[in-house]
C-alpha cells in the first residue's frame, strides 16, 4: 500500500518530530533531597514536582499546586 499517511506513521513511531526538544528521558527518578527516597520515585518527570514534610503535592491539582516557569538569556 502506498498511502503517504502510513509512511509518516512508520517514520514517527519511535522517533522525535524535528520541532520537539527532549529535556530528559529518565524514568523511575528519585529527586535529590527528597525525604521519600526510593519510595518516592517518579515514573516519568513530566510536570514540576514538590513536597513538604507531609509528602508530595499533586502536581495535577491546579487549586493546590501552582508554579511559574520563567526564562532568561544567559551569557
Amino acid at each position: 500500500m502506498n498511502d503517504p499517511k502510513l509512511a509518516i506513521c512508520d517514520y514517527l513511531f519511535g522517533n522525535w518530530e524535528m520541532n520537539w526538544m527532549a529535556y530528559n528521558y529518565g524514568h523511575d527518578i528519585t529527586l535529590p533531597g527528597s525525604a521519600l527516597g526510593k519510595k518516592g520515585e517518579i515514573p516519568i518527570l513530566m510536570y514540576p514536582q514538590a513536597e513538604n514534610t507531609e509528602g508530595r503535592f499533586n502536581s495535577l491539582d491546579p487549586d493546590n499546586f501552582k508554579y511559574k516557569i520563567t526564562s532568561r538569556r544567559i551569557g
